[in-house]
């Protein structure tokens, strides 16, 4: 057996290994951190629309109901509506953004295991 070629062509897959790690890190993390804080924000905001509501409840439980006006239950309602819009909105977010960073990491491992081969 010849092993200079093998140790080529794993010297190869290790010096494209660095080069896609070098290429991730500072291209492709900052973006990713960016967008994934902007998906996680979406997420909190439509769960604490959508249960506005149930905060309304336990603000007329502990101070009493009659501190409850009526502007107030028409500003949870709104904003109950705009979480069930929210919440379809994210969904269709997030999931594009899982979609999305599948088909990289699956482009990824495939580079890597070209690199490996040739």
């Amino acid at each position: 057996m010849n092993y200079g070629f093998e140790c080529f062509y794993s010297l190869h897959a290790i010096f494209a290994v660095m080069g896609l790690s070098l290429l991730n890190f500072f291209v492709i993390l900052v973006p990713f951190v960016f967008i994934l804080s902007i998906v996680i924000s979406l997420i909190i905001t439509t769960i604490s629309f959508v249960f506005s509501p149930v905060l309304l409840l336990i603000k007329g439980m502990i101070e009493g109901f009659e501190y409850v006006l009526l502007f107030d239950v028409y500003a949870v309602g709104a904003i109950f509506g705009v979480g069930l819009m929210l919440f379809v909105i994210t969904y269709l977010i997030s999931k594009a953004f899982y979609l999305i960073c599948v088909k990289y990491l699956r482009w990824n491992i495939k580079v890597v295991k070209r690199s490996a081969v040739s």
